[in-house]
């Protein structure tokens, strides 16, 4: 007979010992959750054979897309935010499914106070496109631009210029974007508008024969046009 092997334990998504996952579970402590996510995290960061991830991807995102990454501690969302994206890039084109899921718990997260938590969304959204293409993950933001935040509608407007600068060779559909974004350029908040100045000046700079100036003309809620043809004339800073 050939010897037995030694058992090995059950790991939690195949990644780690259900003792972390009952540490991420622990609300009266934050240094055990956090001590749990760093392990976790550092499991995804060391993943050898994706496949084994992928029987557990639902369960694991719905850990890094709940109380976790609301926690109030700001080491704790941060730490979730990071393995979230860890997880993406793991998971690749197989995350598919789940991007409705994650991008609204993505969305919640803009508009934070902590810049980091911010850049950290931003390029989890950008993986996310570099996946599933910058529609899906635009087409849901673009919805969101009444947002009572400004804030929040900074943030997605500086979403829709790292996506056009980042994919530089994707066809964006320019009308949608300037259909969308067309009202902020009267935002009430200034920093808002003058951002949205921005990404039409980047617009114009992507098309020929003044395309964007000329579908702006045709919307009553924006700024005047006079304004966007004068940043397209300026010298880049």
């Amino acid at each position: 007979a050939s010897p037995r092997r030694p058992a090995t334990p059950d790991l939690a998504f195949g990644l780690v010992p259900d003792s972390v996952v009952a540490a991420l579970e622990n609300v009266d402590d934050w240094q055990t959750r956090a001590s749990a996510l760093e392990q976790l995290k550092h499991a995804l960061a060391h993943v050898a054979d994706v496949t084994t991830l992928l029987p557990h991807l639902g369960p694991l995102i719905r850990v890094l897309t709940g109380p976790l990454l609301h926690d109030a501690n700001f080491t704790i969302a941060l730490t979730t935010l990071e393995s979230l994206s860890e997880l993406v890039h793991r998971a690749g084109f197989h995350i598919n499914t789940h991007v409705p899921g994650v991008l609204v718990s993505l969305f919640n997260k803009l508009g934070d106070s902590k810049l980091v938590i911010r850049t950290t969304v931003m390029a989890i959204m950008m993986r996310l496109m570099a996946i599933v293409t910058p529609k899906p993950i635009l087409a849901y933001l673009l919805k969101q631009l009444d947002h009572k935040s400004w804030r929040v509608r900074c943030d997605i407007v500086d979403i829709v210029i790292a996506a056009m600068l980042t994919f530089s060779d994707y066809t964006f559909d320019f009308r949608v974007l300037v259909n969308s974004l067309a009202k902020l350029l009267a935002d009430p908040h200034e920093r808002v508008a003058v951002l949205t100045l921005e990404a039409f000046a980047l617009m114009e700079s992507r098309t020929r024969g003044n395309e964007i100036l000329r579908m702006l003309t045709t919307k009553a809620d924006a700024a005047p046009p006079h304004a966007v043809q004068a940043r397209c004339m300026a010298p880049a800073d």
